[in-house]
């Protein structure tokens, strides 16, 4: 996207936040690749078999954005930070639904600096997420942008008001603790 796609992009999320309706009918087609993009990168780490496709996972989550009132978002950014977010939650939420009528979880997927973890359940690695923030929200906010918002380091300092030193000083941590309360 160019870096003018990008600015009205950035206005537009803040025209929505104002209450402009208008402002979100021209917003979709702006973003829709980068969005369908994500719900790819988010599905290419499910079973192949998954009842979801990303297109499903794609609307249900502009759905899901756009139902509550007085969401704002700062930035394009921002935005796709918390795009990545409701589409992991709603994966969640697909899981649980699963696991209750079959008894077990579908498998997950997820390699951190190039090494796969052990394929887990989905609800596993939400719990765990879960946990992380409650021990340190920075770190559970670094792996949700980096590995479920596929945002680079640079952009993750920016989406989280810090240093691009901190994010790179803390990211292994948040990887190494990731590891061992996936993989015990």
């Amino acid at each position: 996207m160019s870096a003018t796609g990008v600015d009205r992009a950035t206005q537009l999320l803040n025209l929505m936040s104002a209450g402009d309706e208008r402002a979100r009918e021209e917003l979709l087609p702006l973003i829709y690749d980068e969005m369908s993009a994500l719900a790819r990168a988010h599905m290419a780490r499910e079973r192949p078999d998954h009842s979801l496709d990303a297109s499903d996972l794609l609307h249900e989550a502009w759905i899901r954005l756009f139902r509550s009132d007085g969401r704002t978002w700062e930035t394009r950014n921002h935005f796709f930070a918390m795009a990545s977010r409701v589409m992991r939650n709603l994966l969640v939420d697909h899981a649980r639904r699963n696991r209750l009528k079959k008894g077990g979880g579908e498998r997950f997927r997820l390699s951190l600096e190039g090494r796969p973890l052990s394929p887990f359940d989905v609800v596993d690695l939400h719990e765990a997420l879960q946990v992380l923030r409650e021990v340190d929200p920075e770190l559970e906010s670094i792996v949700e942008l980096r590995c479920f918002g596929g945002l680079p380091a640079k952009e993750v300092a920016e989406v989280l008001g810090t240093s691009l030193r901190t994010v790179e000083r803390r990211w292994p941590v948040a990887t190494a603790w990731l590891r061992e309360r996936l993989n015990g």
